[in-house]
């Protein structure tokens, strides 16, 4: 009876010790963990862009902004040894609205380390997309966080959306441009896929409980006019689908860049 006793003390003991490494593994976790700001700046050229004001594209035309919205989502960090680290899936989905600077600044939890490079998709994946409404909750929510970015026809998010005013258009037009560009592929059937990745190089940034590197990308405007394939507003004016847009979401790609690289040091 004694030895059955103490071999139930010592099933106590491990149980209890369980008990409270599970308690602790919140704790544990955080304490190896920090925090990783990406933050976006939307330009035209050198200039800060401000919905209202006038600006001149690369091909001569007129055109004020009055809308620009882009998803950012499943963003991997590369650590100077080569390795990768995913932020969860469920926590990697953010759309950034230039009329709401609070949506600018993309705040993660990461592990403590030395990292290199941010990579992250310009658009919501093609299996988030098809998954019911439970999964897309948030700035996927299509009635609330992602209102007016979403196509009920074409079942689809819109990933980048950009409207505005030009006085290079005819009165016919009411002088509006829209850019609304989707597609992830299809799901059962291959429809245009303007899904795209970027990976952006910065110099070496360390997280830790001291400091919290910031990286400040910049999404040029102008470039969207210029980059791979130029699009004249006066030609086209008004793409929401078609192969265009494929060529389009190639542009995207290529006007974001790192502008400056900061450690902040956190306050105890």
């Amino acid at each position: 009876m004694k030895e059955i006793k103490q071999t139930d003390n010592s099933i106590i003991r491990v149980v209890y010790l369980l008990v409270i490494l599970v308690l602790l593994f919140p704790t544990l976790t955080f304490a190896q963990s920090g925090k990783f700001v990406l933050s976006f700046e939307n330009s035209f050229g050198s200039e800060p862009l401000v919905f209202g004001k006038e600006y001149t594209n690369a091909h001569g035309e007129n055109l004020r902004f009055t809308l620009l919205n882009y998803f950012i989502s499943n963003i991997t960090l590369t650590r100077t040894d080569g390795s990768v680290y995913a932020v969860p899936q469920d926590s990697s989905y953010f759309l950034v609205k230039h009329a709401q600077p609070e949506t600018h600044i993309l705040s993660l939890d990461v592990p403590k380390g030395k990292y290199k490079s941010v990579s992250f998709l310009i658009g919501v994946d093609s299996l988030r997309s098809t998954q019911g409404p439970e999964k897309r909750q948030g700035v996927l929510d299509v009635g609330a966080g992602a209102r007016g970015m979403y196509w009920q026809w074409n079942s689809g998010y819109i990933f980048f959306k950009m409207e505005g005013k030009s006085k290079s258009l005819p009165d016919s037009t009411k002088k509006g441009f829209y850019y609304h560009i989707g597609g992830y592929g299809g799901f059962d059937s291959k429809t245009l896929n303007c899904i795209r990745y970027k990976t952006l190089a910065f110099d070496k940034l360390k997280v830790s409980e001291k400091k919290t590197p910031v990286v400040n990308i910049t999404f040029d405007a102008a470039k969207f006019f210029s980059a791979q394939t130029p699009i004249k507003i006066t030609e086209k004016r008004s793409i929401m689908g078609g192969p265009v847009s494929v060529k389009i979401a190639d542009n995207y790609t290529d006007i974001f860049s790192v502008s400056s690289v900061a450690n902040t040091r956190n306050r105890k």
